[in-house]
């Protein structure tokens, strides 16, 4: 009986040493190394990601680190230095990753820099990482009214199309765009409805041992159903770097490693993805590609007249369409061969294009290291490229 208490008292001792030095470790990553404990930055809308509401983001990708701010219209805030805007002088600001600002620090972006310059304007820079055509139009149907902005600016970049391609936003039924929100709902309650069943050895073995290919995000809907893992995700900053170093392993380098798709010396490949992305379309994707572009294009612009908001359209000039040949690549072809699209249904575009030859003729220097994000020179040269086309438009 004598041992019997020791055993126990030794275990019970333990375990509370144990958990001692959890909490101490705990305190530590909150202070040194805090995690997002609300998840992803994003927050999905009828079928696109849009940027959570009033929060800080913390994002580490390899030796960088950024902290991103932001506010109530789903949008990133910035340190402006004159915050008295006018009531009737707010920009929505649509694009992608690049005029979100990614891995870059607030006063590095280029959207921050222009506010800056045209402070009495309150910029809503709503831009979100992927975000494409049908991203965009979705942002100014459901936001518009509410945020009445004085015009909108669209920052196009080099994959909007087929990114409007296989967005499920919106459809297209005899030649007319029409929202496509009731199949998001009802493909998510069936999806919902099939986690729910699974035992939680199912769910276990689906995430962990499943042969066949799962999306990430599958994954993580699985992880959410199993005990006391959103409640650890929720409030713990270490637990989540652990879960992160599992993701790392299991579901991104593993799965890199197995497809080869970057390289066996690196995972990534900036010539992969430079000057745009690699694709194997067919002929139809590509024709449905074109055709969803421009029918997303018309749908902005009558959703701006209806907020009477100002709408423009501006192509980046990352890379110059006039001398690239990509003919797999939707965007190119547009650029290309129907660009007199915007003046032919009487809409507002510019063509940043040549401003950017420095980025032409050596890209290498304006990129982020492992990355095919401009950095902040790459960053710096858009801002300064932008100072004119913006001028035009806000004066």
């Amino acid at each position: 009986m004598i041992f019997k208490n020791k055993v126990l008292n030794f275990f019970f001792f333990n375990i509370l040493i144990l958990f001692l030095i959890l909490i101490f470790i705990e305190f530590l990553v909150r202070i040194i190394y805090p995690q997002n404990l609300h998840g992803y930055m994003g927050v999905d809308i009828e079928g696109v990601r849009f940027l959570k509401k009033n929060i800080s983001h913390h994002h580490r990708l390899g030796d960088n680190y950024s902290k991103y701010e932001f506010g109530d219209n789903h949008n990133r805030i910035y340190p402006i230095d004159n915050k008295k805007f006018l009531e009737d002088k707010k920009i929505m600001i649509l694009g992608d990753s690049f005029t979100f600002g990614w891995q870059l620090k607030d006063k590095k972006t280029y959207i921050n820099k222009l506010q800056n310059v045209f402070n009495s304007y309150e910029f809503l820079n709503m831009s979100f990482p992927g975000w494409g055509l049908s991203d965009f139009t979705k942002a100014i149907d459901l936001k518009c009214l509410k945020y009445k902005p004085k015009k909108i600016i669209v920052h196009l970049n080099t994959d909007d199309f087929n990114r409007a391609r296989i967005s499920q936003a919106y459809k297209i039924k005899d030649n007319v765009l029409i929202s496509n929100v009731e199949e998001i709902k009802r493909i998510k309650v069936e999806n919902e409805k099939k986690i729910k069943k699974l035992t939680l050895f199912k769910k276990f073995e689906k995430i962990f041992l499943n042969k066949d290919p799962m999306p990430i995000s599958e994954k993580i809907s699985l992880l959410k159903e199993i005990p006391g893992y959103k409640f650890l995700i929720n409030n713990s900053h270490f637990f989540i770097i652990v879960r992160n170093t599992v993701y790392e392993y299991l579901f991104t380098k593993k799965n890199m490693k197995n497809n080869n798709t970057q390289g066996n010396n690196s995972y990534f490949n900036y010539k992969l993805y430079w000057p745009s992305p690699i694709y194997k379309l067919d002929n139809n994707q590509k024709n449905e590609a074109l055709l969803k572009g421009k029918l997303n294009i018309l749908k902005m612009k009558e959703l701006a007249n209806e907020c009477n908001s100002d709408i423009y359209f501006i192509y980046l000039g990352w890379v110059n369409f006039n001398i690239l040949e990509d003919l797999n690549n939707p965007t190119y072809l547009f650029f290309k061969y129907e660009k007199n699209f915007f003046k032919k249904n009487e809409i507002n575009f510019y063509d940043n294009t040549n401003d950017l030859k420095l980025v032409h003729s050596n890209p290498e220097k304006y990129l982020l290291k492992n990355d095919y994000h401009p950095n902040e020179l790459g960053s710096e040269l858009i801002f300064e490229s932008l100072l004119n086309e913006y001028t035009k438009i806000l004066n």
